[in-house]
């Protein structure tokens, strides 16, 4: 968060280098504010409330598990939480054009080159036999 908390000097960064895209770590109102005035391309933010909620539910089967006179429940274990992103995507992107990659009027020559490549498969194989019978 710290590059965008001095507002003027982010705006003349973001100002000078128009062709950067700028990707910045938290989500506080402020830099919200900045990436809706177009001086961020996105932001990536914790919730600070959910990963407090999650540390104190494993503290809480620690806790427990002391208390019951059992190991851990958990040991060496990663616990991955969400995480929040705020996009900013262009309203005038171009027209989506998607032709599934198709070859159109290549596909027949493409089964034209195959039917002449099995017949003389055929062929070749038919005159080694007639070859080898004689």
């Amino acid at each position: 968060a710290w590059p965008m908390n001095d507002d003027v000097t982010w705006q003349d960064f973001v100002d000078e280098n128009r062709n950067v895209i700028t990707v910045v770590g938290d989500s506080l109102q402020g830099q919200i504010d900045l990436m809706n005035m177009g001086y961020a391309d996105a932001l990536v933010g914790q919730l600070p409330f959910e990963m407090g909620k999650f540390a104190i539910d494993r503290l809480l089967e620690v806790r427990k598990s002391q208390d019951a006179g059992l190991a851990l429940p958990f040991e060496n274990q990663i616990f991955p939480t969400s995480f929040l992103d705020v996009v900013n995507i262009p309203q005038d992107l171009p027209p989506m054009v998607i032709d599934m990659n198709y070859k159109g009027g290549w596909v027949i020559l493409g089964y034209i080159l195959f039917g002449v490549i099995a017949l003389l498969c055929e062929f070749c194989i038919i005159r080694a036999t007639m070859h080898l019978c004689n």
